[in-house]
């Protein structure tokens, strides 16, 4: 048992990892959250094929921690549609988002110009990360020593 729980926390450990940071997108920390409560539900199930007496234990005790992570994270369930807007703007049903918001949505998700070609999964995320660090600052020096001009070889007369 002393085995199953060191698993479960290290799980828990990186989850609280992931976690922490000021430059963390509440998107992604929702994904996590929402990523850790399924790995839960998992675990429960595999063990729920086990016949032994020892796993129900396991699986109440799984069962107990999925509930306390249900009552902690309520509010992010809430939020869930707003950050599906946020995260995934072109995979959203126009109904599904604020009235205000519809008409944005639709000149953004039907706009073909070459620009929207380009909006990837990862751009998108770059994106969001630059939008959302309010005190992001560049680091000069090493910059400019990275880009240092380099002078190609002199003529020799």
């Amino acid at each position: 048992m002393v085995e199953s729980w060191k698993y479960i926390t290290h799980h828990l450990s990186k989850l609280n990892l992931k976690l922490q940071g000021k430059k963390e997108i509440i998107t992604q920390m929702y994904d996590h959250v929402k990523s850790f409560k399924v790995k839960l539900r998992l675990w429960m199930k595999q063990l729920g094929k086990v016949e032994a007496e020892c796993m129900k234990e396991y699986t109440d005790l799984l069962s107990n921690l999925l509930q306390q992570f249900e009552v902690r994270f309520a509010e992010l369930e809430v939020l869930e549609p707003q950050f599906r807007l946020f995260s995934t703007p072109f995979a959203v049903e126009i109904d599904s988002v604020a009235e205000e918001l519809q008409m944005e949505l639709v000149e953004l998700q039907f706009n073909k110009t070459v620009l929207r070609s380009r909006i990837t999964d990862e751009n998108l995320q770059a994106t969001l990360k630059l939008v959302s660090a309010d005190n992001l600052k560049p680091n000069i020096e090493v910059l400019v020593h990275e880009k240092r001009c380099q002078l190609s070889s002199q003529n020799k007369k």
